[in-house]
């Protein structure tokens, strides 16, 4: 199992044969670990997000999009995360085997419209 860090040294994201796992720690040491991304998986797949503050629940929208970043070009499943008493919501394009390519965060000024709060992208494989 490879690690990878993001965030400092308190959060790990590991791929393992049922997904990406993400690892935290807090300053006593102590762990937190949860399936992040579920792979493999089928389009409409759901499972709960037990750490979003509030939890969330993610939905498997395509396992086919192809992503084009800095990084290069890549087969992509995308996951939603919509979070509970938050009216926004979250996509997740990753590439079993390698993690997160893109990421980008939707809120909702008003009850008709949506805009784009931040985008994140994979720089180097």
């Amino acid at each position: 199992m490879h690690l990878f860090s993001y965030g400092g040294d308190r959060f790990y994201s590991a791929n393992r044969e049922d997904g990406l796992w993400n690892y935290s720690f807090d300053y006593y040491g102590s762990e937190e670990h949860y399936l992040y991304l579920k792979y493999p998986c089928r389009a409409g797949d759901t499972y709960d997000y037990p750490a979003g503050r509030p939890p969330g629940v993610v939905t498997v929208v395509s396992t086919n999009e192809s992503i084009q970043v800095k990084a290069g070009t890549f087969s992509c499943i995308l996951y939603r995360f919509d979070f509970e008493e938050i009216v926004s919501h979250l996509n997740i394009y990753a590439a079993p085997g390698i993690g997160i390519v893109k990421s980008e965060h939707f809120s909702r000024g008003d009850i008709s419209a949506s805009y784009k709060d931040w985008e994140d992208h994979l720089l180097e494989y």
